[in-house]
Formats: C-alpha cells, sequence, structure tokens
C-alpha cells in the first residue's frame, strides 16, 4: 500500500512495520473500522470516550464493541504506537506497545477478553472471532518495539522476487542479488514493478516495503569550509582530457581481464556486467541482435541504448564483437512459468 498517500506522510521503518503487520492479520468488517475508510460517526463516538491519539503515532483501526447503537465508544483501538481502549462502564485507558510487561492472552470465562498484563484487559464481544488475529498483533509489535524488527520479515533469503521492466519480466531472485542489482543501477526503482508468491499482483517496486529498504542511500553532504585553491607550482600541472583519454592506447589484451564478453552471443547474466547495460538494456540487445544477425560495431549498440561516447569507448575495452552465429535455443532469455 502506499502510505505516504494515505497517511500524508511517509512511515517510519518501525510504523511501516506495524501497519503491514495489521493488514497481513485483520481485515474489515461491520465491527472493525479501518483507516482511512473510519466514518466521523464511528472516529467521533471513540474520540469521545477513550481515543485521544497523539502526534508521534499514526490511527490504523478502531474495533466497536457497543452493544446495539454502533457507535464506538466502548471498544478499542489501534495506532502504530498505542493501543487505546474503554470497556463498559470503565475508565478509558492506553498503554504504548513497548511498556507491554507480559504477552497478550485470551481470557475470560467465555473467552472474550484480552489479557495485556498489569490487571489490564479488553472486553472483546463483537470481535471474538478476531481473537487470535488480535493477539498476535500486539505480541508481534510489542517484540518489534523491545527487540527490533526480526530481519527475516524484510531480508528473508528464502523469499524469491520477480521484478517487471518496461513489460519485461526478470527473475526468480533473492534479496541478496537484488541489493546488487541496485548498487550497480541494473534495476531503477521508479521505473521497476515487484511480485512475489503470496501478492496478488504486481506492485510498484517503491511501494513494496521488503525492497524499498534496499535501495543504496547517499550519506550526508559534509559541511566544511571553502578549500583555498592551491599555490601555483613552478611547472603547470598536466591533465589528460576525454578526447585524449579516449585517443590514448587501449590496455593490451593480455593484461585484460580474460573473461571478455562477445555482445554477439552473451547471456543477460553476462550482458549485465557490462558496464552501462541494466536489465532492459541487456533484452534490448538478445532481441536487436537476433533480428539484425549480429551488431557489426558498438555504435549500433550505443544508438540502440542511448549511450554516451565515453560510454560506448568503456565497453569496447570490456567486451567483444565476434561474428555472430546465431542460437537455435533460447539462451539468454528468461521465462518465467506462473
Amino acid at each position: 500500500m502506499d502510505w505516504q498517500k494515505i497517511y500524508q506522510r511517509k512511515p517510519d521503518t518501525i510504523e511501516k512495520y506495524v501497519l503491514e503487520s495489521f493488514h497481513n492479520l485483520i481485515n474489515a468488517t461491520s465491527r472493525i473500522h479501518i483507516f482511512p475508510d473510519i466514518s466521523s460517526t464511528i472516529y467521533s463516538g471513540a474520540k469521545s470516550t477513550y481515543l485521544k491519539p497523539q502526534l508521534d503515532e499514526l490511527l490504523i483501526a478502531i474495533f466497536d464493541e457497543t452493544s446495539i447503537m454502533r457507535h464506538a465508544k466502548d471498544g478499542f483501538a489501534f495506532t502504530t504506537k498505542r493501543i487505546y481502549w474503554r470497556n463498559i462502564n470503565e475508565e478509558p485507558k492506553a498503554v504504548e506497545y513497548s511498556k507491554l510487561i507480559a504477552s497478550a492472552k485470551i481470557g475470560g470465562f467465555l473467552k472474550n477478553k484480552i489479557e495485556l498484563g498489569a490487571g489490564n484487559h479488553i472486553e472483546v464481544i463483537n470481535n471474538k472471532e478476531k481473537n487470535e488475529a488480535i493477539i498476535q498483533f500486539i505480541n508481534r509489535i510489542k517484540t518489534a518495539y523491545v527487540n527490533g524488527i526480526p530481519m527475516e520479515q524484510s531480508s528473508n533469503a528464502s523469499t524469491v522476487w520477480y521484478i517487471s521492466i518496461s513489460g519485461s519480466q526478470f527473475g526468480p531472485y533473492e534479496i541478496n542479488a537484488i541489493k546488487g542489482m541496485l548498487a550497480s543501477g541494473q534495476i531503477v526503482p521508479s521505473e521497476s514493478f515487484a511480485w512475489r508468491q503470496g501478492m496478488t499482483d504486481w506492485q510498484p517496486f517503491l511501494q513494496t516495503p521488503e525492497l524499498e529498504a534496499l535501495i543504496p542511500t547517499a550519506p550526508p553532504q559534509i559541511k566544511t569550509s571553502p578549500t583555498p585553491p592551491p599555490k601555483a607550482t613552478a611547472e603547470p600541472q598536466s591533465f589528460m582530457s576525454l578526447d585524449d583519454a579516449l585517443d590514448a592506447p587501449t590496455i593490451p589484451k593480455t593484461l585484460q581481464n580474460e573473461k571478455d564478453i562477445d555482445l554477439n552471443s552473451a547471456t543477460i547474466d553476462e550482458l549485465l556486467k557490462l558496464p552501462g547495460i541494466n536489465l532492459s538494456g541487456a533484452q534490448k540487445i538478445v532481441e536487436e541482435r537476433t533480428k539484425l544477425r549480429g551488431f557489426s560495431t558498438f555504435e549500433e549498440i550505443g544508438h540502440l541504448l542511448n549511450l554516451q561516447p565515453h560510454q560506448v569507448e568503456r565497453l569496447k575495452i570490456k567486451a567483444l564483437l565476434k561474428t555472430y552465429k546465431g542460437s537455435s535455443t533460447s539462451a539468454g532469455k528468461r521465462v518465467i512459468d506462473f
């Protein structure tokens, strides 16, 4: 979900974890009102008796435990930081997840109470069928606030993902592989979609918490006073221009990486190792060379991928262009079988 759009601000890491956990466990009903689909009547009723949300939290849901009127003046509510509740004929109470001294559990003769420890309990009459999910949610968030978010929730190595770029599907990839492709620029988050088992549809990369957390961030800029220019030396220093650099002798083949990649036969995985080529570009190369029966010059690839001249020159150093031999197989292409 686009939490920033729903709440008009970007949730922090723990808030996002709380929101995702709740929505994975509990669905809306006639007695469970989930933000932003909470009517003014329900919100006003809860707020008039027990719900006093603070600026440091986001409202998640209100559980109506009134008998007939359905005005939610009795019941409980979850935010990203606290639990608020008011039992019938009792004073309102609130507690932070991080300050719960015991794990929540079902109590009461009719199993209509959620015990929170220290004598605190929430009466659950209308939503008893949700007791197990409610307790699981409370205990999960209590643990996250006390011990930190479980690493497997955001970087489970056993979870594999499929990535879609410009309508083409790639994968499956594990988290570490995606992290590497983000660092090298092979995946552009703003232009990509993601899918894994359990999801009903493709989701924008930037709206997928597990993957968004992998995006590398630049360190903050160091604020320093301007450095004065160096004093003139007796002999002026010489610098190599870009034109000179391009005209300079290339590295002898014996000193280069022996694993040179032939652009007329390389697979997508091999093409991704080359500078300036991302997933979309690798797919274009494979498709176009089949139509052309091979590339004749590096400039053709530069034109295909809109590379700058210096990028083409770098490609010449790292790759080869051998005679195209064609292929009777689908090597280099990835097929996703759903």
